[in-house]
Formats: C-alpha cells, sequence, structure tokens
C-alpha cells in the first residue's frame, strides 16, 4: 500500500489568536514563518 500523506491545508477561523493557541498548544504544532517572501506572507501564520 503507497504511503499517504498531508501537503497542504488552509483553514480559515473566525479568531485567530484563539486557533493559533489551540494549534499550538492542543493539537502540538510549531508557529514558524511562511515559506514565501512577499510583502503580506507575514500576515499569515504558518505551523
Amino acid at each position: 500500500m503507497a504511503k499517504k500523506k498531508m501537503e497542504h491545508v488552509g483553514v480559515m477561523v473566525k479568531d485567530l489568536e484563539t486557533s493559533t493557541q489551540f494549534y499550538q498548544d492542543i493539537v502540538g504544532m510549531q508557529l514558524t514563518l511562511g515559506p514565501f517572501r512577499w510583502a503580506h506572507a507575514t500576515c499569515f501564520p504558518w505551523f
């Protein structure tokens, strides 16, 4: 059986701060800089 993996997921949320805390504290993801280097890319959190 072939391995399956997740490449990219975009999630729209109502409360960015609460969602960021959830993904860090509950799911265990680490916040990092996005892979893109254009002006508005730093506006969005990446895990």
